[in-house]
This record gives C-alpha cells, structure tokens and sequence, in this order.
C-alpha cells in the first residue's frame, strides 16, 4: 500500500473524526491546542485540499499538515512504515486500499416534506458536518427525494 492508497482511502476529514475533533461549519478544533498562546478551544482550525490547518498556533505550517504529518504529530511517529502499520491498523486498510471508507454519521435533524401529489422526502442534517442530503425515508438509507418535488410553501 503506497501514500496515494492511504491518502484516498482515509481523508482529513476522516482522520480528524477518529481523534475526535470537534467541527463546527468547516472549522475544527486545533489538535494542537495546548499550543495556543491561552490554551483556547476556539475552532481555529480548517481542512482544505486534505491538509490541516491552524490560524491560531500554526502548528502544521504554513502550507499545513497531510494526514501523514498529522498522525506523525499526534502519535510521535516519523518513519513511513510505521505510519503505514498505523493507518492499516487503526482503519482496518489491509487489502482494502481502494474501497470507499465508511462513514460514521448520524441524523442530527430531520425534516419530513410532502408536495402536492402527497409523495414525502425527508431533508437530514448530519453529524459529520456536511449539509442537509435529501432521502426518501427518516433514516436517510434511500437516497434522495425520490418521485416527491417540494415547495418552500408546503413544508410539514
């Protein structure tokens, strides 16, 4: 398994979530925040292009961290095999490089809409920081709105 399989099967994001990083919008909370000149909590960091940055301590640099400097911090690792034992065995990658991660979510909200034909799609709000997903059902396991096409003005 090379760095690309690893990198595209275990995003920042996924990374971040493992740790247990708190996220509010696109947003998180620095790993790093001891760091921080008062030990703030504030969420003064942010991934973008599946780097980590922080606005607060600089802790990943200025070009920020990839999930290999990341991890490298985190757990005080610097060799790549040993960064590859990690990745493997903490996601479970052995012999699994190019399938898609799965991803540990819950409903946060749910909104039940019906349009004028009385066909319902429910609009979710995730755990995961991403924005609402239409499904055809409450639990969100049919993907999308399905036959039902709503309005602003008919909202249950």
């Amino acid at each position: 398994m090379n760095k690309d399989e690893i990198k595209a099967a275990v995003p920042m994001r996924r990374l971040l979530d493992h740790f247990g990083v708190p996220w509010k919008g696109t947003n998180c909370q620095c790993l790093m925040g001891i760091n921080h000149k008062n030990g703030d909590t504030n969420f003064s960091a942010s991934e973008k292009y599946d780097r980590l940055f922080c606005f607060g301590c600089d802790a990943f640099g200025e070009n920020g961290a990839d999930i290999f400097s990341v991890v490298g911090i985190k757990e005080k690792i610097s060799s790549f095999p040993e960064l590859k034992e990690w990745f493997q065995e903490t996601f479970n990658l052995h012999g699994h490089a190019t399938s898609k991660p799965v991803e540990h979510r819950t409903i946060l909200r749910r909104y039940k809409w019906t349009d004028a034909q009385e066909h319902e799609a429910w609009h979710l709000r995730w755990s995961n920081g991403a924005k609402f997903s239409w499904a055809q059902d409450p639990d969100g396991q049919q993907p999308r709105r399905g036959a039902c096409r709503p309005s602003l003005y008919q909202l249950d």
